[in-house]
């Protein structure tokens, strides 16, 4: 028992630990979110966790299953052999019963013969005590020799009877470690059938947890597309913000031309019409205001160039950090998969030590048959 209860603690520990390794994929999944990979590519890895998970639940389930009904067979078969032990023990507490009566009989029979044969002597004695010499050596004679066999049966009744109390303590001591032999047996078929359960609960357990996590697994695909397409969606809002933002820089460029252009005009006028002072201050109020609008206009240029450039770093700085993000979450759930095969080969060597403590159960009972099979003969 105490050696269930640490196994039972073990796998407790361990279901604990599987469900921190399912909150923590889970917490792995949301940050996937943030990262860079294709939805073509996270339906691949979605379908291969979801095959390589399948394909080990149902191989442990199968093998839960086929431990659980050799352990059943195992259990009917102990059961069987119980009855026909108790059945042999019946039949040889009823044989050493008419042992023992029987040897009653023959002690009472030869008692009886002992003081028949006796009585008889003394009856001829009482009868011829006048007769001749000769009559009573023959007589006394006759008696000694009747002691004598007496004697002889007296020996061969104590050595029978130490040799009945002989098997009798060695039959006993066969029954006894029979009934412990069978005791051991029985409590080692509720240790193995507490084992059953444990481990036909774990397999509940397990398909359980592998339906939560194909739907947890769902949800986050659907999740991973959602953002994928709000990616692109940003991606696109950015690019045509850059498109409004070039246009907008070409518009001042060309607007720049054209306010060259201007000046120039205007210098070439000024050029021709110097000599008409209203002109001049006319013109030069105008090129001021020209000078002033250029200054704005390249201000604002200058502007847009600088959040221009500040766009184009974020959106550098954020593929750089989505990128080296997705790297490491990848190795990160390269070692969640390792860690899971290593869970999984820790479960199959325990199923591994209960087939082989089957083994031993049935090395005993086969023992036991032997010893109730030489018993008989």
């Amino acid at each position: 028992m105490k050696e269930w209860l640490i196994e039972k603690q073990l796998l407790n520990y361990k279901l604990n630990r599987e469900s921190e390794e399912r909150q923590h994929l889970e917490f792995l999944c949301v940050e996937l979110q943030k990262t860079n990979l294709t939805p073509e590519r996270l339906e691949l890895i979605k379908c291969d966790l979801q095959r390589e998970l399948q394909g080990q639940h149902d191989l442990k389930l199968r093998k839960v299953l086929k431990e659980s009904e050799l352990a059943r067979n195992e259990h009917n078969r102990t059961m069987e052999d119980l009855e026909k032990l108790k059945i042999a023990y019946n039949q040889l507490q009823i044989s050493f019963q008419n042992l023992h009566d029987k040897d009653t009989l023959i002690q009472e029979s030869d008692r009886q013969f002992i003081a028949e044969s006796h009585q008889e002597v003394v009856n001829r004695l009482s009868a011829i005590l006048g007769s001749d010499t000769e009559t009573l050596l023959n007589l006394f004679r006759e008696n000694s020799q009747i002691r004598a066999q007496c004697n002889i049966i007296l020996d061969e009744t104590q050595k029978s009877n130490r040799l009945y109390d002989t098997q009798l303590s060695e039959l006993k001591n066969d029954l006894i470690q029979t009934i412990d032999a069978l005791t051991k047996a029985q409590s080692d078929r509720a240790i193995l059938e507490e084992k059953c359960k444990v481990l036909q609960e774990e397999a509940e357990m397990l398909a359980n947890n592998l339906c939560c996590t194909q739907t947890e697994l769902k949800i986050v695909s659907q999740k991973v597309v959602d953002v994928e397409r709000e990616k692109l969606s940003i991606q696109n809002r950015l690019i045509e913000e850059c498109k409004i933002t070039t246009n907008q820089y070409f518009k001042v460029v060309a607007s720049l031309h054209c306010q060259m252009h201007t000046y120039s005009y205007l210098r070439n006028a000024y050029m021709h019409n110097c000599s008409n002072p209203y002109f001049i201050l006319d013109l030069t109020n105008k090129m001021k205001l020209a000078t002033t609008r250029y200054e704005e206009s390249e201000a604002h240029y200058q502007q847009c160039e600088q959040e221009f450039a500040i766009r184009e770093w974020d959106l550098q700085k954020r593929i750089k950090d989505t990128t080296e993000a997705s790297k490491c979450r990848s190795v990160h759930i390269l070692t969640q998969l390792e860690r899971a095969q290593l869970n999984l080969k820790e479960l199959s060597a325990q199923c591994k030590k209960l087939t082989m403590t089957l083994s031993e159960v049935t090395k005993q009972e086969s023992f036991l048959i032997i010893i109730h099979i030489i018993e008989l003969n």
